[in-house]
């Protein structure tokens, strides 16, 4: 490409350097010269436009290959989406087991501890009824009488 360039540059050169005709656009070029910059212009162009038309091909191919990447990564995307909107469907299954599960748990356990309530609560009647049939009868006029005696004794000292 450079040197096609570098090919049109002298050319254009060449015109710009040309002798130009008073009182006109018109200028005079020495048609050897000029003849000769042209046909190895046109001798550098099927080189060029072959190079140009390689590079295209490649461009073409590299945008195809990330079109299909991009497509490929589209697609695994959509799976890793899928497959994580599952998991937490799942998960929230589990979930919803475990605090069902942990309901009837906690239904099974209150009921053993109501049946256990009752039972306690029958034996502690139950020992406060024997309790009371073991202790001293409750002390009678003279009774209190022979404690105080025994109180005053204990603080004179005879």
């Amino acid at each position: 490409m450079a040197d096609l360039h570098g090919a049109l540059e002298a050319i254009v050169a060449m015109v710009l350097d040309a002798r130009g005709i008073p009182l006109s656009a018109s200028c005079i070029l020495n048609r050897t010269e000029l003849l000769t910059a042209l046909e190895d212009l046109r001798g550098q162009l099927p080189v060029e436009i072959a190079q140009a038309r390689r590079i295209l091909a490649e461009r073409d191919g590299i945008l195809d290959d990330a079109r299909r990447e991009r497509h490929r990564i589209a697609t695994d995307t959509d799976i890793v989406r899928r497959a994580e909107a599952e998991a937490e469907q799942m998960l929230t299954q589990a979930r919803d087991a475990a605090d069902a599960a942990r309901s009837e748990f906690d239904t099974y356990v209150d009921g053993k501890l109501a049946a256990f309530e009752v039972i306690l609560s029958r034996t502690l009647a139950s020992v406060t009824r024997g309790r009371a049939r073991l202790a001293p009868p409750p002390p009678g006029p003279r009774d209190r009488d022979d404690r105080i005696a025994a109180s005053l004794d204990d603080r004179i000292d005879w």
